[in-house]
């Protein structure tokens, strides 16, 4: 099942599910089996919804007529903002991607999302109900001519049952670790390439974006300062940035995953020929040296995944 957006973005905090919108925040309670149906409900230990429960009630009490800003925006308000990071050499990332190339795999965004999901679901045992969501990684210059009616926040993506697995055998081995990565990645490729016939109802298009802020916003409201963007593309990125910064607020980011904490956003990006992945994460509640070894065992695993594919 796709979550399609419109108009709105909705988040699993505990058992209590958020709709943010143009209105503002709106809470159902314990209704997440309705929204999101079991087989796309993943279990994780950590259980930091009283923290973002009081960020968004304290904002909603604010009176304020403004739309909230994003879960990983009101963290930032109410805490320290971090970030730890792991780049690879300029041959290093050469190699992954030559190897890439060569063997057909799916893109390095793609595979950079699909071993961060597996180590998140191996670090995080499962005991309380929550979702995890990913944004297709998709290059985004291919929908830049497209623009649709409709208003666009983080499109998610469903996840497979290949990674509702990955926390079942804590113990696997390594081959077994590189093979779930590719398929997943795999998998995730496929969905890309089916997105593109639906970039319309699936995906942020550029073309809306670009219409929103062009309008003369002297007639009326200004658009949401705080529209969420995915992207895989980080050149794009830092191009909207430039352009439409004082307009939006861009997360240049191609997934993020949320794990009952204000946020904790992961980010891949190659610039200068290096590849640099890092994951964004609040201070209040992530140690930095957990963060630090997650990274690098994302890293690790990246590695592997593309490695694996030599013999």
């Amino acid at each position: 099942m796709d979550v399609k957006l419109d108009r709105a973005t909705w988040g699993n905090v505990g058992g209590n599910v958020w709709k943010r919108d143009l209105d503002g925040i709106e809470w159902y309670e314990n209704m997440a089996a309705d929204i999101w149906p079991n087989e796309h409900t993943f279990l994780f230990e950590q259980d930091h919804s009283s923290a973002l429960s009081a960020l968004i009630r304290g904002y909603e009490e604010s009176g304020s007529a403004s739309p909230g800003p994003p879960p990983r925006t009101m963290g930032a308000l109410a805490s320290t903002s971090s970030q730890c990071r792991h780049t690879f050499s300029a041959s290093e990332t050469n190699s992954m991607l030559t190897v890439i190339k060569e063997k057909g795999l799916p893109s390095i965004s793609q595979l950079a999302v699909a071993s961060h999901l597996v180590v998140l679901a191996r670090r995080f045992p499962s005991t309380t109900r929550t979702r995890v969501a990913y944004a297709t990684a998709v290059n985004v210059r291919d929908c830049l001519g497209l623009a649709t009616p409709r208003y666009f926040g983080n499109a998610f993506a469903s996840l497979s049952s290949s990674f509702e697995s990955v926390h079942k055998d804590e113990s696997e081995e390594e081959e077994g670790l590189r093979v779930r990565v590719c398929k997943l990645a795999s998998e995730m490729s496929a969905d890309a390439r089916a997105c593109k016939d639906e970039a319309e109802e699936r995906l942020v298009v550029f073309g809306k974006l670009i219409k929103l802020v062009r309008n003369d916003v002297s007639a009326g409201p200004p658009p949401p300062r705080h529209q969420s963007m995915c992207m895989s593309d980080g050149l794009l990125e830092r191009y909207v940035q430039r352009s439409y910064a004082s307009q939006l607020h861009v997360e240049g980011v191609h997934f993020g995953c949320h794990v009952h904490q204000p946020y904790l956003i992961g980010r891949s990006a190659t610039f200068r020929d290096r590849l640099t992945l890092s994951l964004d994460y609040n201070e209040a509640i992530h140690k930095r040296d957990e963060v630090a070894l997650l990274v690098e065992e994302w890293a690790s695993l990246l590695k592997l995944a593309v490695a694996s594919t030599q013999h």
